[in-house]
């Protein structure tokens, strides 16, 4: 008798796994933007972040804590302006040979060399020098408490020695993390580099396109690891989706206002843009964020300075402000009743315009933007997650963007001390406000969509998830 429990136990255990096994229709994931794949110098949206993640390991990591651990480097050692890493031996690329310091020397300087969005975050390294096969040194020429943190953003994935970057390829990232991504025919997907895991998903197809179709399509996928807000209402009321779990995500995600380098903008038009931005999120039920870095993370303005402006005062004349917004943002920031309200009181008058992630630096410039709006999300639970990166967009270096307000930053990126650095921060996101560069808007929650037959482990492991972490129930 106890043989047949045994057998028929087998038998269910089989059936559980057997969506991790059936590699002819596997589980999909989506959606990647329709520009994927890029070089990762010119990555610089979640998504494809995320997809890094899969392939591409970095040499620390951190979580949600901002808690550092082991990647790619074993351990590293502080030594006066040195930072000494240590490959773990056991690393190898999915074309099998070994992860080496020469490796992740060529993949770091790549960035430092090729202004990617991660390259200011690394402007603090003076020179990057290989020991031996699995060791090699970083200099600084300055102190920088967020260096090590940064090094875990996916972007900074370790890759081989003199590897470039082919979109024609049908493996065009090469990495040594849980995943190697192909395409065969004419879809892609993510292959499990170690097939004796039980319940880990082996194969993945990758879905292109925009996470809208979700309320158009037939089926939806099995795992759609980014929803903003509004798509999530519309979720929750379609029984389309009766089959799968929605769940919210603490991505510290929220969207803000800034002018562009060398742009022309006035106080009062900061303060009567301030007014549009008040009176539409009370419109929309917008909740309105204090600052410049997120709730739950370091440098967070409990009361926001805008509180302190000035109330608006009508121009002597019309006045033109050209905003750009960032495409999926336009009728999130725009409101023609509004615009028109503010038009006729201030004599200000909005040109909104969006312009799209893949040709934003050229959409800038012909669109001759003074005020960019965007949404934002940090990488590895740090201020500097949130302003580093805002170089690329505003045309110059943060720190010669902020002109007098710079010697702030400066001691903050110094600053070891928690308290005083956290002080630092708020001083900064206070005084950007003040000084007309910049104006919050509000948070967005994030969620995720997953098929029901699934779950996923760890799931505030990382800020971008691991695909690794989901398994069949």
């Amino acid at each position: 008798m106890r043989s047949i429990f045994l057998f028929a136990g087998l038998i269910l255990m089989n059936s559980l796994y057997a969506k991790t096994l059936d590699v002819s229709n596997p589980p999909t994931v989506g959606y990647f933007p329709e520009y994927f794949p890029r070089d990762p110098l010119h990555i610089n949206t979640y998504q494809e972040h995320m997809l890094l993640g899969q392939v591409y390991e970095t040499l620390v990591e951190t979580d949600h804590f901002g808690k550092i651990k082991p990647g790619v480097a074993k351990r590293w050692i502080f030594k006066d302006n040195e930072i000494i890493f240590h490959i773990d031996k056991n690393k190898k690329f999915t074309n099998g040979k070994d992860v080496t310091a020469e490796d992740a020397v060529y993949s770091l300087k790549r960035h430092i060399e090729n202004n990617s969005q991660s390259t200011n975050l690394l402007s603090s390294i003076k020179e990057i020098k290989v020991i031996d096969k699995y060791s090699f040194k970083i200099t600084v020429k300055e102190k920088r408490v967020s260096l090590i943190k940064a090094l875990s953003r996916e972007q900074l994935g370790i890759v081989p020695k003199d590897w470039r970057f082919n979109p024609d390829s049908k493996e065009p990232y090469m990495g040594s993390g849980d995943y190697h991504l192909r395409k065969d025919k004419d879809s892609w997907f993510l292959h499990l580099k170690d097939t004796n895991k039980p319940k880990k998903i082996f194969k993945w197809r990758l879905l292109i396109g925009k996470t809208k179709e979700l309320i158009t399509t037939n089926k939806a996928p099995t795992y759609v690891p980014v929803i903003m807000e509004d798509l999530a209402v519309k979720i929750k009321k379609d029984d389309k989706f009766e089959s799968h779990f929605l769940g919210e995500i603490n991505s510290y995600t929220q969207s803000s206002a800034w002018v562009i380098e060398g742009a022309k903008v006035t106080k009062q038009e900061m303060i009567i843009l301030n007014q549009y931005i008040e009176e539409l999120c009370n419109k929309k039920n917008y909740k309105r964020v204090t600052g410049l870095v997120p709730k739950g993370i370091q440098g967070y303005l409990p009361e926001s300075p805008t509180k302190e402006l000035p109330k608006p005062k009508k121009l002597k004349t019309l006045t033109n402000l050209n905003i750009s917004v960032i495409d999926f943002m336009l009728n999130d920031f725009s409101d023609s009743e509004l615009i028109n309200k503010l038009e006729k009181s201030y004599n200000l008058k909005l040109n909104i315009t969006p312009i799209s992630i893949p040709n934003y630096e050229s959409d800038i410039i012909k669109q001759k933007t003074q005020i960019i709006v965007a949404r934002w999300g940090g990488g590895f639970n740090d201020p500097e997650g949130f302003l580093a990166i805002l170089s690329k967009i505003l045309g110059v270096p943060f720190e010669q963007y902020l002109e007098k307000l710079s010697s702030i930053y400066t001691k903050a990126k110094k600053e070891e001390n928690e308290k005083k650095r956290s002080d630092l921060f708020r001083v900064l996101g206070r005084e950007v406000i003040l000084n007309g560069k910049m104006l919050p808007l509000w948070e967005t929650t994030v969620f995720y969509l997953l098929e029901k037959d699934y779950n996923i482990k760890k799931f505030y492991n990382r800020y971008t998830p691991r695909f690794i972490d989901v398994e069949a129930i």
